[in-house]
């Protein structure tokens, strides 16, 4: 019998290890924000900068036009610097990590989507789904920022989300690549980009992507991912080019990576697809 006090439904404590944890993120979530942004303006004031492609996109925007950014998973520490202040939405995980992500985004003036992993389809269609509900129903349009090799890779590997979004919306797409001359690479699947004080950074942009119209067939929305996974690829290796330098990492194609999955499958073994 449960003792006098107690409440024979009341749940057992967490384990001193997660409460710990949970703790810790909030600290981060308090903290951290405030910490990035310092260490992003340093960058940003001994640097020279070169966001002119990426301003003039931003500053031409009529009302009601839908603008999607597609940027590799590689710039998602750096890249949203030059974002704030804007109102665009970014994706952010339902984890620990994406509270403190999520925090982060917000500290800049973006609108955090909560969403599931990248691994798990069911989790993630959804908040794509609320992200073009909130973009239709917004009578200014809408600018959003995807890292469509999500949040696990691999790293290059542009998923479906990003089309969809702009199939629905009738956004135009623009992929964006962040190109600093002195970086520190993190041991990431991704390589993290963190790009160093006194540099000289510049953000490359593509040219337009305007997405299908009409009766679009199921060819024809695989055909605008891959065209978007291209224009991808080639800002990442024309802008480690321009800079001189050796591209970090070496990408991924879907295709790439969907053959290497159906060999597997054939031959009973799982395939390994680290970048």
């Amino acid at each position: 019998m449960p003792s006098a006090g107690s409440s024979p439904t009341s749940s057992p404590p967490a384990p001193l290890r997660r409460r710990l944890k949970k703790h810790g993120v909030q600290l981060l979530t308090r903290f951290l924000p405030r910490v990035y942004a310092a260490y992003l303006r340093f960058v940003e004031r001994t640097s020279h900068v070169d966001v002119a492609e990426l301003t003039a996109i931003l500053d031409q925007r009529a009302p009601g036009d839908h603008i999607a950014f597609a940027l590799l998973h590689q710039d998602v520490l750096a890249l949203p610097w030059f974002f704030r202040g804007r109102g665009v939405t970014a994706l952010a995980q339902k984890t620990d990590a994406g509270d403190i992500i999520s925090a982060v985004l917000e500290h800049m003036g973006f609108v955090a989507a909560r969403g599931g992993t990248s691994a798990s389809v069911k989790r993630r269609v959804p908040v794509v789904q609320k992200m073009i509900k909130a973009a239709v129903e917004a009578t200014g349009g809408s600018v959003v920022a995807i890292t469509p090799d999500g949040s696990s890779g691999p790293a290059g590997v542009v998923r479906p989300g990003i089309a969809y979004f702009a199939l629905r919306t009738g956004a135009t797409v623009y992929c964006v690549k962040l190109i600093a001359a002195h970086s520190v690479f993190a041991p990431t699947w991704d390589r993290t980009q963190i790009p160093l004080p006194f540099n000289r950074i510049k953000v490359h942009v593509s040219p337009a992507l305007p997405a299908p119209t009409g009766n679009v067939t199921v060819g024809d929305f695989e055909s605008f991912r891959a065209e978007v996974e291209r224009s991808l690829h080639a800002l990442h290796y024309r802008g480690f080019a321009e800079a001189g330098r050796a591209p970090v990492p070496i990408l991924k194609r879907l295709s790439d990576v969907e053959a290497a999955e159906r060999a597997a499958r054939r031959s009973g073994v799982s395939a390994t697809l680290t970048p």
